[in-house]
C-alpha cells in the first residue's frame, strides 16, 4: 500500500444544498465548519472556495489528452 492510496481520484462535493459549511474531498477527508461568510469572497465571478475546488479536481484535456492533477507532484516523489 502506497502513502497516496485513497488520496488520488478525489471528488470534491459540497454538503447538502442548505449546508454550505461542509466540503467532502473523499472518503477520508471532509472539511466541516466552513463559515458561511467564506462564500462572500468572489474571484472572477466565483466564490473563492468554488475556485479552489475547481482547480483541485483531476481533469483531462480532451484535445491534447494531458491530465491536469494538482497532486501529481506527490505521485512523482
Amino acid at each position: 500500500m502506497t502513502p497516496t492510496t485513497g488520496w488520488q481520484d478525489a471528488r470534491w462535493q459540497k454538503g447538502k444544498e442548505t449546508d454550505r459549511t461542509t466540503l467532502v474531498y473523499n472518503h477520508k477527508i471532509t472539511l466541516t465548519g466552513i463559515p458561511v461568510e467564506a462564500y462572500d469572497y468572489v474571484v472572477n465571478g466565483k466564490t473563492a472556495l468554488d475556485w479552489v475546488v475547481e482547480r483541485q479536481c483531476v481533469r483531462t484535456d480532451k484535445a491534447s489528452g494531458i491530465v491536469n492533477n494538482a497532486n501529481d507532484w506527490l505521485l512523482r516523489r
